[in-house]
């Protein structure tokens, strides 16, 4: 009368955490930055810190991301993804609520204020 449940399984992929890929990139990003403005790299060669930052720092948080989502580490994931090459998250909201009195005190118009 009844039919045998096939028992459940779980089936789990070998990936290792995507922390050390994620600081590598962090890392790189906050270096080169930090070297201009320290003034070890004289500014009319910014745009080879650009270079550094689009082709291999930030393409490594993206990775590093993407592994995260996939083996379930959110957090790092997330923190991954949406941070910025100063270590601020890029999330637009602010201390200020819809960034009214941010214009008030002078900042431009439509930028807010990060947290």
């Amino acid at each position: 009368m009844n039919a045998p449940v096939p028992p459940t399984t779980t089936v789990l992929r070998p990936l290792g955490t995507p922390l050390p890929i994620g600081f590598l990139g962090l890392a790189a990003a906050a270096f080169v930055v930090s070297a201009v403005q320290l003034g070890w790299i004289p500014p009319h060669e910014r745009h080879a810190v650009a270079l550094v930052l689009v082709a291999f720092a930030f393409p490594l948080q993206l990775l590093a991301a993407l592994i995260g989502f996939r083996v379930r580490d959110t957090a790092f994931a997330t923190a991954m993804a949406l941070e910025d090459t100063r270590g601020r998250p890029v999330l637009p909201v602010g201390r200020h609520g819809s960034g009214a009195r941010a214009v008030e005190e002078g900042a431009e118009p439509g930028v807010r204020p990060l947290l």
